[in-house]
């Protein structure tokens, strides 16, 4: 483990964590928010490839999701299952709806 040489340490603990070390939990909840599945990925993973994961096999309506998860490629597959996509975009995103 790398020390981080852009903080100052300051914890009880004589070793500085490294920099970047960081992990991100993926959820698809259902209408109320109960968790139907979870995956958890190193923090510099895109969020995008593993959402075709957490969709598979899952009969949706409709896939509210934040603008990390929002690819043309994606969007195409879930509209394909027939079910609607609600994303927030970037100025760049192209929507194939």
């Amino acid at each position: 483990m790398r020390p981080c040489k852009t903080r100052t340490w300051t914890g009880p603990c004589s070793i500085p964590p490294a920099c970047g070390l960081t992990s991100k939990l993926h959820a698809v909840v259902d209408a109320l928010g109960n968790p139907l599945r979870l995956v958890l990925t190193p923090g510099q993973q895109a969020d995008c490839t593993v959402a075709t994961d957490l969709l598979a096999g899952l009969a949706v309506g409709a896939v509210l999701a934040d603008k990390a998860y929002a690819t043309n490629a994606l969007v195409a597959r879930i509209s394909q299952a027939g079910a609607v996509v609600v994303a927030q975009c970037a100025a760049t995103f192209v929507w194939l709806l």
